[in-house]
């Protein structure tokens, strides 16, 4: 029999929109260790097969024969799309390119939000403290390419994961200056959801409103640029288009914690939010968090987290791998 102890070794990967990162991760009783991380452009590649046998072929250990693959966008078992760019593809595909027996595939923040019970201090900044309800849900969430939900909560010993398409849900404006910032974005988009504006095209969306709204700035910056600029002051429009992302994001964020229970507390991931993390207490995120009318007060014990790790994915899928194929990895070895 195959026992956890002893060590297995999987392939696993996040991939988004702009990079798909891959790594060997070695289970072995409770504990994930990652021996290989390498992460990839995908516009570097023609499509996803050839990206994954771009990793496969550097490895040398001919004991790895399964992959557990965190997609951002719509997965089953079998088969994933990856939204942002289009790819679709099949674990028989894949199986076919790379020689690997066993491929499966899970949402990306399922994988993020699988990865919170694993890490540690240093992989994570506290933004609002408080004292999480036990046993209750938590509400993992955050902007990147995209704009990921999923909900983790504990049955018995065991974290269960709820991935959703949360990120497309209709985006709500609270203020004057939402309002008039929707009217713009439905001029060229028919659906406005939260992802419209709380992503790096988001990002960039606001800014440009922004410009045209106050008539001076540049257009056309890059989200990065944007989130640059803003740290260090020196364009106007990108220290307003930031503060009014992350105005946006505070109301999103207790609008799905409302929605989820969660009142185990908020992990928010992604890609931008850690870079924009020293302007947080200068926006009125944790105001625009904690003003819920009646339900403020259900808000305010509730401690919110970011996530720093950029491989957490690659270790929440290989706990998702462990929690769901390790029994019938073991069967397979037993009746070999």
């Amino acid at each position: 029999m195959l026992h956890a102890d002893k060590g297995i070794k999987i392939i696993t990967a996040d991939i988004g929109g702009t990079n798909g990162r891959f790594a060997v991760i070695k289970l072995s009783n409770n504990h994930l260790s990652m021996l290989e991380n390498v992460t990839y452009s995908c516009a570097d590649f023609s499509s996803f097969a050839e990206m994954m046998k771009t990793f496969t072929d550097r490895l040398s250990d001919p004991s790895i024969q399964s992959a557990h693959l965190a997609i951002a966008g719509q997965t089953t078992k079998d088969t994933a799309q990856i939204t942002n760019i289009g790819w679709n593809f099949s674990s028989s595909e894949l199986q076919q390119a790379t020689g690997l027996k066993a491929i499966s595939f899970m949402n990306d923040f399922a994988a993020v939000a699988q990865a919170v019970p694993f890490l540690k201090p240093s992989e994570f900044k506290v933004l609002k403290s408080g004292t999480p309800v036990i046993d209750a849900p938590l509400s993992i969430m955050g902007p990147g390419t995209g704009f990921g939900v999923a909900q983790l909560f504990k049955v018995d010993e065991t974290y269960k994961v709820i991935s959703t398409e949360g990120g497309h849900a209709s985006f709500a404006p609270t203020t004057h200056l939402e309002r008039d910032l929707w009217a713009h974005l439905k001029k060229s988009t028919e659906h406005i959801c939260i992802e419209s504006v709380l992503s790096g095209r988001g990002l960039a969306r606001i800014h440009d409103f922004l410009v045209d709204y106050a008539g001076s700035g540049p257009k056309g910056l890059t989200p990065q640029e944007i989130s640059a600029s803003a740290a260090v002051a020196d364009i106007p429009s990108c220290v307003r288009a930031v503060q009014l992302f992350l105005s946006i994001l505070g109301g999103v964020a207790s609008d799905i914690v409302l929605t989820q229970g969660g009142r185990g507390g908020v992990w928010i991931a992604g890609g931008i939010v850690p870079k924009l993390y020293d302007l947080i207490d200068s926006s009125d995120f944790l105001s625009r968090f904690g003003t819920k009318g009646i339900m403020s007060s259900y808000l305010t014990n509730i401690p919110i987290h970011v996530m720093t790790d950029t491989n957490s994915a690659l270790i929440g899928a290989a706990a998702d791998w462990r929690a769901t194929q390790m029994p019938q990895a073991a069967n397979a070895q037993e009746g070999a």
